[in-house]
């Protein structure tokens, strides 16, 4: 790429300027990345690059596509380290990127465990509970998951596999009595002690 001079350089800053105006931040972006390429010494070259991205990402975040905009608003932060208003929409953008996750995940989990394909809703709500450990509704959901390959591997004669997910699930949502319950009508019928 050859060095511009300093007439095209304004005339292309210029024309960034005219972009962001219009509130047409991608073509801002492309315009002031060229000036900055052949001047990044210029502190409100920075400014105009920093909010420009930052403007993008603030619209993409608006469309819903999350992960477009934190990819935004990290680029803003590089060119403003502690501009805290960047710095705080890159939280915002991670939280939601988080949260869609859980979502899908957990919806994921509902499908398979509807469809009776308990191992494949288990393994998306332990993903799940990694991304919000604490979360009373994944540890619910995940401790029914537990219950019902229990109850699967129960009736498959498979007693001393089911006690182990009947444990899980105790142990994973213990203000549920049903899961202890199942562990004695197995202990029962395996002829063992209850020793509780």
């Amino acid at each position: 790429m050859k060095k511009l001079n300093e007439r095209e350089l304004v005339l292309i800053y210029n024309e960034g300027v005219k972009n962001y105006k219009a509130q047409n931040y991608q073509k801002a972006i492309e315009n002031f990345l060229i000036v900055f390429k052949n001047n990044n010494k210029d502190p409100q070259l920075k400014i105009a690059l920093a909010s420009s991205y930052n403007n993008y990402g603030v619209q993409l975040y608006k469309e819903n596509k999350y992960q477009e905009a934190l990819l935004m608003f990290k680029k803003a932060s590089e060119f403003e380290p502690t501009n805290l208003q960047f710095i705080e929409n890159i939280k915002i953008a991670q939280k939601k990127i988080k949260e869609q996750r859980l979502h899908q995940l957990t919806t994921q989990a509902y499908l398979f465990f509807q469809n009776k394909e308990y191992e494949k809703a288990l393994k998306k709500l332990l993903t799940a509970q990694k991304l919000e450990p604490n979360e009373e509704s994944i540890k619910k959901a995940l401790a029914a998951t537990y219950n019902a390959i229990g109850i699967k591997k129960y009736l498959n004669r498979k007693f001393k596999e089911c006690i182990q997910y009947f444990e899980l699930a105790k142990k994973t949502y213990p203000q549920n009595n049903k899961y202890e319950e199942n562990i004695k009508i197995v202990q029962n019928v395996l002829g063992q002690k209850v020793a509780r």
